[in-house]
């Protein structure tokens, strides 16, 4: 299978190719210019949620 541009917008359009292939699937990645979303450690993700609690319980009790 080729990869083939099936629409093209103004702004958008759509790649169709074979995601089984890895050198289709790397270049479809590099021409949308995708970039890798960052994972948070469970520390981190811990810690927010503690703060998050502690926001919420000020605003209830109407401590700013």
């Amino acid at each position: 299978m080729r990869m083939t541009l099936h629409q093209d917008g103004d702004g958008e359009g759509i790649l169709v190719f074979d995601p089984v292939d890895p050198g289709q699937a790397k270049l479809a990645i590099k021409c949308v210019k995708a970039k890798a979303k960052r994972q948070m450690s469970h520390e981190r993700l811990a810690a927010l949620s503690e703060t998050l609690v502690k926001a919420r319980k000020a605003c209830q009790e109407g401590v700013f």
